[in-house]
């Protein structure tokens, strides 16, 4: 049984593993400058929480991929008329508004908590 995923689901992949490297090369390069000691600074939380919304985006994507994909063997298109999303994919738009909002919460709690 072959997946008959959207094709912006594979570059969405890409860009999202793209991203994972990215983030962990960073951490690499200033672990290796901090000097190393035994609680959690300030830059560990923000790369583990880097960590989570990418891993998080990645699995969201995957999630409406697949429902998506068992819906129907119809050919698909993204949006619906008049640029409303469909049924299938109204939990991806909302996680177009609600991811940017929750990192946003977390950089506003991040910065309040460590500027003390």
């Amino acid at each position: 049984m072959s997946a008959n995923f959207h094709p912006s689901f594979y570059a969405q992949v890409v860009v999202t593993l793209l991203l994972l490297t990215g983030i962990k090369a960073l951490d690499m390069l200033v672990v290796e400058v901090l000097p190393l000691v035994s609680y959690v600074k300030c830059v560990d939380v923000w790369f583990g929480a880097c960590y989570a919304f990418i891993v998080l985006a990645l699995l969201h994507s995957l999630i409406v991929h697949c429902r998506e994909a068992g819906a129907s063997d119809e050919p698909r298109k993204r949006r619906g008329s008049g640029g409303r999303c469909r049924p299938l994919l109204t939990h991806n738009c909302l996680a177009r508004i609600l991811f940017p909002a929750c990192f946003l919460l977390f950089i506003v709690i991040f910065s309040v908590l460590y500027s003390l």
